[in-house]
């Protein structure tokens, strides 16, 4: 299956915000996934169930030659194929954002979480649930699920390969939350107005509709020399942070 080569975005990969998986843009709040390490039937597998909108940072070798044919050279054969197949669809199959959000169907319950054995740890309201793709029905990873309360960030998450995430919230502001759910190529979903308890766990699966023509990017490969003044840039606020709090 031959994938088209994203376009370049001038984006700042140093510049981001990491994240499992990747990092998050500053401009589009989207994960950018790190493809360096990934095998071409990975980056295949990602990009066919985004259908190919997932952005990402590639090394210049893969950007170079693309997408390379299916042989045994890069560890991509018919008995490969088959043993990827099978694993697949043990972890499930892999899936960032229009301004309208979607009116989606969400299945909604409150369950009780387990009693808190140490009764120091601040009391935490759990928040979970699946993303899955409404037409295949299929869990989406990488998807950017971010709570908010009066418009301000109060976590956020993203999805695992079998399209579960997990956020936990103090419980000293737990009033009038929005969940919002972010992925390239797919609309974006809000669900408002939601209210929770301390020790308790709500839960949203989440149905997220494609939206139509999107492209994926990709980022410039920043340099070894790069990546070590950001390292010591990072090292240096971290320390000043902190100061401060002492």
């Amino acid at each position: 299956m031959s994938i088209p080569k994203p376009k370049y975005c001038g984006q700042d990969w140093l510049e981001m915000q990491e994240a499992d998986g990747g990092r998050i843009c500053g401009k589009c709040e989207n994960l950018i996934v790190d493809f360096r390490k990934k095998s071409w039937s990975d980056i295949r597998s990602i990009q066919a169930s985004s259908n190919n909108t997932t952005c990402g940072l590639y090394s210049k070798k893969q950007l170079n030659n693309w997408d390379p044919p299916s042989n045994s050279k890069f560890g991509f054969n018919a008995a490969a194929a088959s043993v990827l197949l099978g694993m697949s669809q043990l972890i499930s199959n892999t899936a960032a954002a229009q301004e309208k959000p979607a009116v989606i169907q969400t299945i909604h319950k409150s369950t009780d979480s387990l009693k808190n054995i140490n009764t120091q740890v601040e009391q935490l309201a759990t928040i979970k649930g699946k993303v899955i793709d409404q037409e295949t029905g299929e869990a989406i990873p990488f998807v950017k699920i971010v709570i908010t309360q009066n418009d301000i960030q109060k976590a956020f998450a993203t999805t695992d390969f079998d399209g579960l995430y997990q956020l936990n919230v103090p419980a000293d502001s737990i009033k009038n939350y929005t969940l919002s759910c972010i992925f390239v190529g797919y609309e974006k979903v809000e669900i408002e107005n939601i209210a929770m308890a301390p020790h308790k766990t709500s839960i949203y699966d989440i149905e997220m509709r494609k939206a139509p023509e999107h492209i994926a990017f990709f980022i410039t490969v920043p340099t070894k020399k790069e990546e070590r003044k950001a390292k010591r840039k990072a090292r240096k606020e971290a320390k000043k942070a902190q100061k401060k709090e002492q």
